[in-house]
This record gives structure tokens, sequence and C-alpha cells, in this order.
């Protein structure tokens, strides 16, 4: 039997007890042994003392513990931690309050998953957005100084983004724009950082890469692009993008905004070198 149901019953023990020893008694008193009477009688009340004082104290003990494990559990929602729980049944009414807080913290947690989506995601495209990027940017760029690794760093830029825009409309243009971010994610590394950077431009950061592993993947998604067929667009229109790349250079470089300048710098030559192409900075 479980404890709770053990406490719950208990109550009714400590009424039959007594009601036992009166039922011996009287025949007792009847027949003139007094003497036993009163021994049982006596017997019986010491029993039943410590009988109520252990139930008490058992269930100031679960009580105790019910409680804790609600405040506990209190504590860590409050400070964040919505995976936290009590476990409590259904059956008393701490158990009932505590069933309730595990309910409540279910929906906390659903909504924190929501709100970390909106607030690390790109809204149109699901990607990363620039505050992620730079967020956990500056974290790969630290262990590739303290490693004394390489490190890559790629802006992606759409070619003519904006006579999608004027010619098939703003939605087309959207839909655009999940599809290449899409297409991008997928052809590179699960380790590698990607993101919308703004508008038509997103940037990937390349751990472990150098010169020909950068160029080789910055290949890779150009041509991945120039022959992907759109699906909000005809099958004639061609998308293409001019990539360009900043290799990490302790000597040369400062920190992330001075490698993202560098990469920017290589984008624009790409731009004005007939685009769909990739330049990496020298």
């Amino acid at each position: 039997m479980k404890k709770d149901h053990f406490y719950r019953f208990l109550p009714y023990g400590l009424v039959v007890l007594p009601t036992l020893s009166i039922i011996l008694v009287v025949p007792m008193l009847l027949q003139g042994s007094y003497r036993t009477a009163i021994w049982l009688l006596m017997a019986t009340l010491i029993i039943n003392i410590f009988a109520n004082l252990s139930a008490i104290l058992a269930l100031r003990k679960s009580l105790n513990r019910k409680i804790n494990r609600i405040l506990t559990t209190l504590s860590k929602l409050k400070e964040g931690d919505f995976s936290a729980r009590t476990y409590l049944s259904n059956s008393g009414e701490l158990d009932y309050i505590g069933h309730q807080l595990d309910q409540l913290a279910n929906v906390f947690q659903r909504h924190n998953r929501k709100i970390k989506r909106l607030i690390t995601l790109d809204y149109l495209t699901k990607v990363n957005n620039r505050a992620t990027f730079m967020r956990k940017g500056k974290l790969i760029l630290k262990q590739t100084v303290s490693e004394d690794s390489e490190l890559a760093l790629m802006f992606i830029d759409i070619d003519f983004f904006k006579a999608i825009n004027d010619n098939f409309g703003h939605s087309v243009g959207d839909e655009v724009l999940k599809e290449l971010a899409a297409l991008c994610k997928d052809n590179l590394r699960r380790s590698d950082l990607f993101a919308r950077y703004g508008g038509e431009e997103f940037v990937a950061m390349l751990p472990c890469t150098g010169y020909s592993a950068s160029l080789a993947a910055a290949e890779k998604v150009r041509l991945k692009v120039a022959s992907h067929q759109y699906r909000a667009l005809p099958t004639y229109y061609q998308v293409t993008v001019s990539l360009g790349i900043a290799l990490w250079d302790k000597d040369r470089f400062h920190n992330l905004n001075t490698l993202m300048e560098r990469a920017d710098e290589a984008l624009y030559f790409s731009k004005e070198n007939g685009r769909n192409c990739c330049t990496i900075y020298k």
C-alpha cells in the first residue's frame, strides 16, 4: 500500500482500536475482572497515543517532503529552469497543487522554446539571424584563437535580387529567399555557422577551414544555387550569387568585425567583376 493511502486510512484504524478494546473490556467488567480490564484499557491507551504520535510525525514528514518539492520547483521556474517538475501524483491536495504546477511548467517550457526560436532565428528563412551569428561567431573565433586553427568567413549575396522583386513581386522574392537559404544551409557542414545577415545577404563561418577548403565550399554553394530551379520562378529564370571570403589571420585581423569587413570587400570585388563568382581576400 502506498504511504499516502496509509495516511488516509490511518484515522479509521485509530478509531477501530479503542472500539475493539471497549468491546473486550465490557464483558470483563460484567464478569468482575476489573484488574484485567484496567490493564487492557491502559495498554490500549498507550498504544493509541504512540500510534497517534507516529502517524502525526509520518504525516508531517510526508507533507514536508511534498512542500519542499513544490517550493524547489517554484524556485527553479523563477530562475528560468522550465524543465523543473515536482512529479507529484494527483491524489491529494498537495499532490494536486504539484500536479497543476507541473502542467503550468509544461506550458512555460513550450512558450520558452517558441520565444527562443523567435529571438535566435530569422523570421522568414528560419536560419540564424544576424544577432545569433555575431554571438556564436565570437565564440567560434575565440576557440579558433585559443587552438591556433584556421577559420574562413563567407558572405553570400544574391545577384540582381531587386529585379526578382520588381518583376515577380515581393512574395515571390520571399519564397526565393527561403528556398535559397535552405539550399545554402544544406550544402554547408553541420559544424558551419550560417545566418541571414540582412536583405538578400547571407553569411557563413567555417571553422577549421583554410584557403582551398573554403574556396571549394564557396564554389559548391555557388554552383548549387545557379543550377537550382526555384518553385516560385519561371523555369527559364536563373538565380546566382556572388561570394566573398576572408581567412582568419591573427597578425592582420583584430576581431570578428575586421574579418567581416575584409570578407565584405571580397564580396564587393565579386560584384564588380561579373557576379556569379567567388573572391578570397588577400
